[in-house]
């Protein structure tokens, strides 16, 4: 049955006023409401509080900074275009490719599998998982494995394996550490250079 107005008894519109009143003052604004094509302004500092969880299945723009205390998750895929600064520690437990240049600050290394680069070795030092080592100093660059060393710089290279020794260089080519034979072995003066077969020996006295 439609209400109607009684013109004997007008209080009775006030009563409804008041009771449409009391209602209002005792409704949970925004409980269940929904915005459609229109927008809801918040001025202020922290003027919007969502204690529970928040879902955007549309775009999330933010103009201004967005400052995150908690944790970041994020399961699905996270492009950046802009810059990005880091203070603190990362850890990557995936794969990381890299199509530009990656920068390290002085004092720290990277390790690649296992290659490590070390710049607090000499002048910089690349070491692999077998021991192998190259490292530079102030004039040479050196590759160094178990007891074998190449040392080359702008004047001289150097190759050392043990005791032997074989130095070119503006003074010509040196060696040392070669076998040795005997003039009565070989015919030849004392400190003669001969090759027997694949093998450079020198000549010293009986």
């Amino acid at each position: 049955m439609v209400a109607r107005p009684r013109p004997d008894r007008p209080e009775d519109e006030l009563w409804v006023l008041l009771e449409r009143i009391d209602r209002t003052e005792l409704t949970a604004m925004l409980r269940s409401a929904s915005v459609h094509d229109g927008r809801t302004r918040f001025v202020g500092n922290e003027s919007l509080i969502v204690e529970g969880s928040q879902k955007v299945s549309g775009w999330l723009i933010v103009t201004g900074t967005e400052r995150i205390t908690g944790t970041l998750e994020i399961l699905g895929e996270l492009v950046l275009s802009g810059s990005a600064t880091i203070s603190g520690t990362v850890s990557l437990t995936g794969t990381m490719n890299v199509t530009g240049d990656i920068k390290v600050l002085p004092g720290g290394k990277i390790q690649v599998g296992s290659i490590v680069i070390d710049p607090t070795i000499s002048g910089g030092a690349v070491t692999f998982a077998n021991g192998a080592q190259v490292f530079t100093d102030a004039s040479t660059i050196q590759v160094y494995k178990g007891n074998s060393v190449v040392q080359v710089s702008d004047s001289y290279a150097r190759l050392q394996y043990g005791g032997s020794v074989i130095s070119i260089g503006n003074d010509g080519i040196r060696m040392s550490g070669m076998e040795t034979r005997t003039t009565s072995e070989t015919g030849m003066p004392v400190n003669s250079i001969g090759i027997d077969g694949q093998t450079i020996y020198r000549v010293v006295a009986v």
